[in-house]
């Protein structure tokens, strides 16, 4: 059996997904709230539009997936596949849909967008969340993967490193930093 899993419905995450159920019959399982979008992705599809613009036209327009081929996973949610667990959590704050996946065995996370993406030539963790991100949502998911403590983070637009925690401790440090910097601007 062939499982897609899904961080997130953003179309850089999911706009081929229905290529893939098509040609391997796949499963897709994502947070419940993508459900209904990757079902009908006309409202993705215009909310894309307008937030991407020539981005989501090069991207392409999501094609509708059959609705017996997605699963709903709610947080906390685990599924086995062979020998192997992959654990779904619940992270908001990129997107209210967006969750982790933790496999288990391996203590690696895959983070999607909940922890930015990591630039290995120069050491950097950069945030990848567009606004409107709802910060302390993200700051909050943070900590919600530093519980899982994986040793490997894989993220979603830049591979894969260790010091899993140290790269997430790092991020939020950079996005508490983001908010007070913001928050001045603002005021000012």
């Amino acid at each position: 059996m062939y499982m897609y899993c899904l961080t997130h419905i953003h179309i850089d995450r999911a706009a081929a997904t229905c290529k893939l159920v098509e040609k391997y019959g796949a499963l897709v399982y994502v947070h419940p709230r993508g459900v209904k979008h990757l079902i009908n992705p006309e409202k993705l599809w215009r909310a894309s539009l307008e937030v991407l613009k020539e981005e989501a036209i090069a991207i392409g327009k999501p094609e509708p997936i059959p609705h017996d081929k997605v699963v709903g996973i709610k947080d906390g949610e685990c599924i086995k596949l062979d020998n192997e667990v992959m654990c779904f959590i619940y992270t908001p704050g990129h997107a209210p849909h967006h969750q982790v996946i933790l496999w288990k065995k391996r203590e690696v996370v895959f983070t999607g967008d909940a922890a930015g993406g990591y630039v290995a030539s120069i050491d950097a963790v950069l945030p990848v969340s567009p606004p409107p991100v709802k910060i302390h949502s993200y700051l909050d998911s943070l900590v919600k993967i530093l519980g899982l403590e994986p040793r490997i983070i894989a993220f979603a637009h830049s591979g894969v490193a260790e010091e899993a925690t140290k790269l997430v401790r790092r991020h939020g440090a950079q996005m508490v930093k983001w908010l007070e910097v913001s928050s001045h601007i603002c005021r000012a």
